[in-house]
């Protein structure tokens, strides 16, 4: 759903329209300003992104026009909300430039993936996102093989494989 939201209603797989454009807009305004419960406000500050948190632990992350993502990880704060999400998103827009204003100059030192070349540093090539899709396949074959605990242990998050991507510029 959330590759849909970020693909304007398009389904990532087939290519449908699936939601139409209204559909989607509304959908991204509401989970901009009230997906994350009463720490909707803080997020919108923070992150800048669309998201929907879920009382399981889920958070549903929409990078328009770029990307969607699901974070699962209990345990959750007293707002309802996952801590290691939160913290994923946060690291996610000090890395790259996703946050609604980063394409101010003031944030001209972050990652932008959307950008295919440029003058400061080069977006994420096909081998930076296969190896990324490799390691994302790797933990999924990990965390069907022992508990969610141990997965969570033996893990790490994307924010830190983009990090030394990103190093690599």
């Amino acid at each position: 759903m959330a590759a849909t939201l970020a693909n304007g209603g398009f389904c990532p797989i087939t290519g449908e329209r699936v939601l139409s454009p209204e559909a989607v807009r509304n959908t991204l305004s509401l989970m901009h300003s009230c997906g994350m419960y009463d720490f909707s406000g803080q997020f919108a500050f923070h992150v800048g992104l669309p998201a929907k948190s879920g009382v399981a632990g889920g958070i549903l992350l929409v990078v328009p026009n770029v990307m969607g993502m699901m974070c699962w990880s209990p345990p959750l704060d007293k707002m309802g909300n996952s801590v290691k999400g939160i913290h994923f998103c946060h690291d996610l827009v000090s890395l790259c430039n996703f946050h609604n204003y980063d394409n101010l100059r003031h944030f001209a030192k972050k990652l932008d993936p959307r950008r295919e070349g440029g003058d400061q540093r080069p977006a994420f090539g096909p081998l930076d996102c296969e190896s990324l899709q490799q390691e994302l396949a790797l933990k999924e074959t990990v965390w069907k093989k022992v508990s969610p605990e141990a997965a969570e242990d033996v893990s790490t998050t994307v924010v830190y494989r983009m990090e030394n991507l990103g190093e690599k510029s």
